[in-house]
Parts: C-alpha cells; sequence; structure tokens
C-alpha cells in the first residue's frame, strides 16, 4: 500500500491508528499516539502539491572514504521521494591525513587524499546543483589544525574554494526549513541522540555524526507532535580511515532521510542491492 492507500484506509476504519502506522513504518504506537501521526501524514498529503516541499537530507560521506554506490542509493532515494530540496548534515569530507589522531600507516598522504577528496565531490555537486551544507567537525580539520598554528581563516582558503565545491553549495552552522531544524549532531551521542536533541530544541530536529544510530523517532504531547531523526552515513565501512571501528558494538547504518513536514519524517535504509553492489 502507498501512504495515500493507507491513510485512505485509515479514514475508513479499515485499520486502526495504530495498525496503519504499523504498516507505514515498521514502529509500534500506542492509539493515542499513532492517531497523532495519522493525522500529521493527512495533513501533508492534503497539502497542495505545488507548494508542498519534500526535504532529501544525507550526509557523513566522509569522501574520499565513501561507499562507492552510496551516492547512487541517495539520488534513486531522492527521485523515487519527489525531493525538491536537498540538506547535508555534514562530514562530506574525511580529511584522515591531517587528522589530530594517528594515521593508519597505510594512509595516502595528505595532498594524495585532498585530490581524491576534490575528485570524488565533484560527482556530489554533479547530482546535486544546490545544497544547504551544515558545519561539522570532520569537515572543520582543516581550519582547527591551522588554529593551533595560530592561523585564522583569514590566511586560509574558504571551505568551497579548498574543496573547490560550487558557491550554490552553501555552508551554515545549521539551518531550518518549515519549522525543522537540521544540524551536524555533535553532543548528540547514544541511540536517542536525535530525539533528545528534538526534545532540546523543542522542535523536529535532522542530525548525522552518529554513524550507527539511525532512524526517526518521534515524540507528542497535547500540543503537537515533533520527531528526531538521524540520516546515518554514506561511507565505505571498509576502508582504512575506519579501522578504529572494527571491532566496535554497533555497526555503522549506510541510509538518508526525507522530510515531509515539521511532523512527518521517515529515515530511508540503504539496501543490500547498493550495499553489495548486486
Amino acid at each position: 500500500m502507498t501512504d495515500k492507500e493507507l491513510y485512505i484506509s485509515w479514514k475508513k476504519g479499515t485499520l486502526t491508528s495504530s495498525q496503519a502506522w504499523l504498516r507505514l513504518t515498521g514502529n509500534n504506537a500506542s492509539e493515542e499516539t499513532a492517531r497523532k501521526y495519522m493525522n500529521a501524514l493527512g495533513h501533508y498529503l492534503h497539502k497542495d502539491t505545488v507548494e508542498r516541499k519534500v526535504i532529501g537530507v544525507f550526509g557523513d560521506t566522509h569522501i574520499p572514504f565513501h561507499h562507492p554506490n552510496y551516492l547512487q542509493f541517495v539520488k534513486d532515494t531522492f527521485e523515487k521521494h519527489g525531493v525538491t530540496d536537498v540538506i547535508c548534515t555534514g562530514d562530506i569530507f574525511d580529511f584522515h591525513a591531517i587528522s589530530r589522531f594517528q594515521s593508519e600507516p597505510s594512509a595516502k598522504s595528505s595532498y594524495d587524499e585532498l585530490d581524491m577528496a576534490i575528485e570524488n565531490g565533484k560527482e556530489y555537486t554533479d547530482a546535486f546543483p544546490n545544497v544547504i551544507v551544515v558545519k561539522s567537525n570532520h569537515d572543520a580539520i582543516p581550519y582547527r589544525q591551522a588554529a593551533s598554528l595560530g592561523l585564522g581563516e583569514r590566511f586560509l582558503k574558504t571551505f568551497n574554494e579548498l574543496m573547490e565545491l560550487p558557491e550554490t553549495w552553501v555552508l551554515k552552522n545549521a539551518h531550518i526549513i518549515d519549522n525543522v531544524l537540521y544540524k551536524h549532531g555533535d553532543n548528540c551521542g547514544g541511540k536517542d541522540g536525535a530525539l533528545n536533541a528534538a526534545i532540546n530544541e523543542r522542535m523536529s530536529t535532522v542530525i548525522g555524526h552518529q554513524h550507527s544510530f539511525a532512524g526517526c523517532k518521534y515524540v507528542a504531547n497535547y500540543r503537537d507532535i515533533i520527531f528526531g531523526m538521524n540520516v546515518g552515513c554514506g561511507i565505505d565501512i571498509d576502508a582504512y580511515a575506519f579501522a578504529y571501528g572494527k571491532h566496535a558494538k554497533y555497526r555503522p547504518i549506510l541510509g538518508c532521510g526525507i522530510v515531509y513536514s515539521s511532523d512527518y519524517a521517515q529515515f530511508v535504509p540503504m539496501g543490500l542491492e547498493y550495499f553489495r553492489g548486486d
């Protein structure tokens, strides 16, 4: 069933609220909470299609250590869901070679990694000409390292100049569209990091940063319903840059997010057909 067909079945009474929400998302919810979810879905479905914005969100690609099929997955997913605007939650690039942490012995030089990152990054700018990019810890590594030597930003290239990104890729500390906050997610740790961020910000919030806790969770009260969504990552888990996590308890989850409104969003995991390249 499509979202609209499920909503119609719910409105006709064929499905209870909790049954409809379970089929829609795979998540259980109480009847009262699920009713709020379904009403939010109905609000979205009844909007004028011309005025409707659908936000596609990806992040934590850590280029050039990204999964080779991640971009195609994101493109296919955004097309399927009718995305109109694109946001990146940061960590586009990794900068492994110049990190303050010890580099792997097999690591490429800083210049070689930079050249690879710039070349691979062009695939993303070609796919998505206009993107809001949220500032993040890995993308800030060159500037933090320069600052440790007393070099301020006046001595340096801008991020867009350094990585040869078009001006239409706009860098911001955080961004709000239609009452949804998008930020990288530093200090939003744990499996409920995104939801706790939404509660703290008092608005629906989308983050990245935590590679292993992707998903979308909701919280509701008598006044409204909001969500916290972590869009996962797009990394190649076998790349040497992620050797530190080889024995981690929680494995990275690759995926992206779709935001329909301030009370309805969806995390889309990257399927095995992309992950394994079948």
